[in-house]
């Protein structure tokens, strides 16, 4: 934990000098942050950094979702998953402007139906 707030602390600093560079490296920092909060039972605090990293993505990942998909998905999976664990509903102003580009990373492309379900 304390490696992964001090490089949360270090991306922070380089995120508010060069934010375009370093919001996506703070995001993953603090999503890795989350975890191990997790891990040490503060679920609280965990589902503020996560919410904090999706926060962070946001701008980069709505820009190139593919680039940034394979970090924004788990991210808001865990968020919701936290959210589920502490009772606390999911926040769909975050959440909301997400969903559309997200879906196509979520959903078969042929919209969930295999060959065998196909006239």
């Amino acid at each position: 934990l304390q490696a992964a707030e001090e490089a949360v602390d270090i991306r922070r600093e380089l995120a508010a000098a060069w934010p375009d560079a370093f919001r996506p490296n703070l995001a993953a920092s603090l999503a890795v942050s989350a975890n191990c909060l997790e891990t040490c039972d503060r679920l609280a605090d965990a589902l503020a950094a996560n919410r904090e990293a999706i926060t962070m993505l946001a701008p980069a990942f709505l820009g190139l979702p593919g680039a940034f998909v394979h970090w924004m998905l788990p991210m808001v999976q865990l968020y919701l998953g936290r959210c589920e664990a502490s009772g606390s509903a999911p926040d769909g102003a975050l959440l909301e402007p997400l969903m559309p580009a997200l879906k196509p990373f979520v959903e078969p492309p042929d919209g969930g139906q295999d060959e065998g379900e196909r006239g």
